[in-house]
Parts: structure tokens; C-alpha cells; sequence
């Protein structure tokens, strides 16, 4: 007879939840740019996936020095998008972007699980941007009026802005299936929010961040 005998069923499903938690490989990024979508090196445009829309994260993302350094994400068909945590406020110590004025580096983002169902591979595709929200905006109205999960593939469209031709990013839908099942590895719930300030900085020019 061991004392580990008599631990209670709380305490063992808590431990079963961090056990697969601690086993969680990160996804590789999708990562979409002027009508180039890609995997690390990889083109896969015109490729075949499946979108978990009902396991699309809303939350916010932290950058500094152009890599993401905290993360808080909630259940988009669960919760509304949580507030924008509150860390890092001291405008002063902001990166000066581009165009000339201070941007925060706390980015609202979306968070949108895909997996190829002939590779069996699975996929994060972050957006930030305006073209890659929208393009997992329509994603999120199709699931709030087919309630399933859509096959699409990978295109973009060109769309005239400003004078200029721009390549906005496309998840065409051809298909829906009825799998319903949570994928493995998918972590919806997020919380990794630091508390440590920046110092500020002078002329320090931000560089483009990827959807």
C-alpha cells in the first residue's frame, strides 16, 4: 500500500492534464506574403487543407525585437476576445515603426489550426494583419452558418488598393466534413503573459512582422 494509492481523482485527472500538456510539440506556421503561401522554405500554394474554425484562438500576441514574446489566446466560439493585457503600457518605450509613430507591441491576432488530411501534418496560421483577419473572418461566418469544419485550399485574389495591386490571402472552400473530434497538439487556451517592461528606445524603426 503506497500514500499514492489514496490520491483522489482531481488530483490524478490534474496530472493527466499536464502530462499531455508538458508532451505538446508546437506547430509549425503557415505563413502567407504577396500571394506566397509557405511552411518554413516550403511553397504550398493550391495545397489541401482542412480548418479547424471551431478551434480558432482570438487573443493577442506580444513582439519584441520582431519575435513573440508572450502570447494570450481564448476560444473564439467559447469567449470574446479577452483585453488587451496589461503589461507594457509605458508608451515611451514603444518601437518607433515606420511611419513614424510609436506602435504598440501588443498585437490583436487570430489563431487558426489547419491540417493537410493526406500528410496527416497540422499547421498554425497567425494573422494580425487586416487581408489575413478577413480571410479568417469569412472562415468564421461559413462555421456560424454550415456548423462544419470546410476543406479549403490555399489561393489569394488580387485586389486593387491605393493605385496598386495587392495579393489578399484566400482559404477557398471546396468541401466540409463531419469530423468533429479535438486534433491532438491543438492548444486553443493560451495564457504567457510577462510582466518585464522594455526599456525605450530612441529611433528604433520596427521591421514588418509576418501574418
Amino acid at each position: 500500500m503506497s500514500v499514492f494509492d489514496e490520491l483522489d481523482t482531481k488530483a490524478i485527472d490534474r496530472l493527466k492534464r499536464h502530462a499531455q500538456e508538458a508532451q505538446v510539440i508546437p506547430l509549425p506556421f503557415l505563413n502567407y506574403e504577396s500571394g506566397v503561401w509557405k511552411i518554413g522554405g516550403d511553397q504550398v500554394n493550391d495545397s489541401e487543407w482542412v480548418a479547424g474554425t471551431d478551434m480558432c484562438a482570438v487573443g493577442w500576441t506580444l513582439f519584441q525585437d520582431n519575435r513573440m514574446a508572450g502570447e494570450l489566446f481564448v476560444s473564439a466560439l467559447a469567449s470574446d476576445r479577452p483585453p488587451r493585457p496589461n503589461t507594457h503600457t509605458d508608451k515611451s518605450a514603444w518601437k518607433i515603426s515606420s511611419g513614424g509613430w510609436r506602435s504598440d507591441p501588443w498585437r490583436p491576432q487570430y489563431s487558426l489550426p489547419l491540417r493537410n488530411e493526406a500528410t496527416c501534418q497540422m499547421v498554425l496560421f497567425k494573422a494580425s494583419a487586416s487581408i489575413a483577419k478577413a480571410a479568417i473572418g469569412k472562415l468564421l461566418e461559413d462555421f456560424a452558418e454550415k456548423r462544419r469544419r470546410p476543406v479549403v485550399v490555399l489561393t489569394s485574389t488580387i485586389v486593387r488598393r491605393n493605385g496598386h495591386d495587392e495579393h489578399d490571402p484566400v482559404f477557398e472552400i471546396t468541401d466540409y466534413i463531419d469530423d468533429d473530434a479535438p486534433w491532438s497538439g491543438v492548444v486553443v487556451e493560451k495564457n504567457d503573459v510577462p510582466v518585464a517592461e522594455p526599456k525605450a528606445r530612441q529611433n528604433d524603426m520596427d521591421e514588418d512582422i509576418p501574418f
